[in-house]
C-alpha cells in the first residue's frame, strides 16, 4: 500500500524534497523554513490515501477534495496550499516555487519508489495527482492574491481606470501562475488547477463586459 510506503520512508523523503528546496534557495537567498509546506502536505496524502483504503470516500475528499476542482479550498489540503503560499510570498520566493515544491514531493515519492521496487497501484497514483493538483490550484489562487496586495498596498487607487486596470492584472496573473501549473506537468487539464485558469479567463470576460457597457452608458461630452 502506497500510504505504508510513505509513512515507512516520511524522513527520507521530506529529507531529499528539502535538499532540493535549499539548493534553489542558496542561489536565490530566500530561506526554505516553511512551516505549511512538504512535511504537512506529505502527511496529508498519508491521510487521504488511509480514508480510501478503509473505503471513507468522504473523509478522503474532506482532506483532499474532488478530482473535478470543485471548492479545493475547502479542503484541509486547499488550506494548507493557502497558507504554503503566503509563506512563499513573505519570503520572496516566485510562484514558480511553489508548483516545484509539490513536483519534488512528486518525484521524490516516484523516485524512490524506483529505487526499492516498489510498485505504486493506478488508482493510488491518480489519489497523489488530485491531491497535487488541488494543492496547486489553490496556491495559484492566494498568491495571485498575495502579490496583487503588495502592489495594490503601493498605489492610492485615484480613479475608475487605476481600479479597472489592477483588477484586469490580477485576472491575467491568476491565469498565467494557472498555465505556467499546468505546463510544469503537476496538474491535469481536467483538474482544479485547469478548472482555475477557466474561472480567470471567465471573469476577466466579465470584467471587460461590465467595463465596456459601462462605457456605453457613459454620456459623451462634446467640445
Amino acid at each position: 500500500m502506497l500510504h505504508e510506503f510513505l509513512t515507512a520512508n516520511r524522513t527520507s523523503l521530506i529529507r531529499r524534497c528539502r535538499a532540493k528546496v535549499e539548493h534553489r534557495s542558496a542561489s536565490n537567498g530566500s530561506t526554505a523554513d516553511h512551516e505549511f509546506g512538504i512535511p504537512v502536505f506529505l502527511d496529508q496524502v498519508i491521510k487521504t490515501l488511509q480514508a480510501e483504503q478503509a473505503s471513507e470516500p468522504d473523509v478522503s475528499l474532506k482532506i483532499s477534495g474532488t478530482s473535478e476542482g470543485d471548492s479545493p479550498d475547502r479542503s484541509e489540503i486547499g488550506v494548507m496550499a493557502k497558507l504554503h503560499a503566503q509563506e512563499l510570498s513573505r519570503q520572496g520566493f516566485s510562484f514558480d516555487e511553489v508548483v516545484r515544491c509539490y513536483g519534488d514531493i512528486c518525484q521524490a515519492i516516484t523516485g524512490l519508489a524506483i529505487e526499492d521496487g516498489m510498485s505504486i497501484d493506478a488508482s493510488e497514483f491518480h489519489t497523489l495527482n488530485r491531491c497535487l493538483d488541488n494543492a496547486t490550484a489553490n496556491a495559484v489562487t492566494e498568491f495571485a492574491f498575495q502579490q496583487e496586495r503588495l502592489k495594490s498596498s503601493d498605489n492610492a487607487l485615484e480613479s475608475q481606470e487605476h481600479v479597472f486596470a489592477l483588477q484586469v492584472r490580477n485576472r491575467i496573473y491568476s491565469a498565467q501562475l494557472a498555465f505556467s501549473a499546468l505546463k510544469a506537468g503537476n496538474a491535469g487539464l481536467k483538474g482544479a488547477t485547469s478548472a482555475k485558469l477557466d474561472q480567470s479567463l471567465e471573469s476577466l470576460r466579465i470584467l471587460a463586459d461590465k467595463n465596456l457597457t459601462s462605457l456605453s452608458m457613459t454620456p459623451k461630452v462634446h467640445s
